[in-house]
Parts: structure tokens; sequence; C-alpha cells
């Protein structure tokens, strides 16, 4: 039995972080319809619809974070997992952690970006850095929280 998915080396500008939260926000949706379907059932009250109720909410209050111009250029180098044979789908669970790979990437990049200017502090003035550095945080902040989520499995 061969290995589930596959990593696939993908490349992107910061901006791409817009479809990682698309993709996160699609995934909230996804948990909020399961926790919606067994409204009014015995199951409401089971760990792995709680489970997925805390996942939904923790997706939905993400937000992105404004990309700042002078860094929505900057390319960033990502692995996505997708599976290894065809016409199997991406996990839940996969899927978010292809969105936290973006998310990472960026923030790496561009604080090498900040790391650099620091070097040449000429080319960025202190309202860009400052807002730059919020950017960092801001996808920290979401990485974070994402990383906690659960896809708990349907026995799970």
């Amino acid at each position: 039995m061969g290995r589930a998915y596959k990593s696939v080396q993908c490349t992107g500008t910061v901006s791409s972080i817009e479809d990682a939260f698309s993709a996160l926000e699609e995934l909230g949706s996804e948990c909020r319809e399961l926790v919606d379907n067994v409204e009014g059932t015995g199951l409401r009250e089971t760990g792995r619809i709680q489970t997925f109720d805390e996942t939904a909410s923790t997706l939905e209050g993400l937000s992105a974070p404004d990309v700042p111009e002078c860094v929505a250029d900057v390319t960033i180098t990502y692995h996505d997992s997708v599976p290894a044979r065809k016409g199997r789908g991406t996990s839940r669970a996969m899927r978010c952690q292809n969105a936290i790979a973006v998310l990472q990437a960026a923030a790496e990049a561009v604080q090498q970006w900040l790391d650099n200017t620091e070097a040449a502090p000429e080319d960025t003035n202190q309202e860009q850095r400052s807002d730059v550095e919020d950017f960092v945080q801001g996808l920290e902040e979401a990485v974070s929280e994402a990383e906690n989520c659960e896809f708990p499995g349907l026995h799970g």
C-alpha cells in the first residue's frame, strides 16, 4: 500500500495568502455545515461534532491581514500535499495544512525581507516597516490558530 499523499513544491507570492485564507474559510464553512446538519439530533453532543463546532468557530474567526504593497510580490516557496492517486480527495486536515504552509512561507519570506531592509534602511521607511511587522504578526497568529484545529474522522 502506497502513501496517500505526495509532496509537491510550489511557488507563489505573498499575495497567495488570500487563497490560503479562502481555503481556511471554506473549511470553516464545511465544518459549520456538518454541525448544522445534526442540529436537533442526539449527535449534537458527541465529541466529534463538538470538535467540528470548535474548529468551525476558529476558522470562521480568522481574517487575512492586509498585504502591504511593498511585499505583495515577494516570492514564496512552500510544499503542498496532494493525493498520490488520481480520484482521491484531499482530507480536511491536509487542506488545512496546505493553507498553513502558504501562510508560514509568506511569513518567513516577509521576515527575510524585513531582515534585508534592516541592512539597507534607506530602501524602506519606518511606516512601511511597521505595516510589514504587523502583517507578519497577523500571519503568525492565524497560523497558530489554524494549527490548533482538529478534523476528526468518522469514528473519532
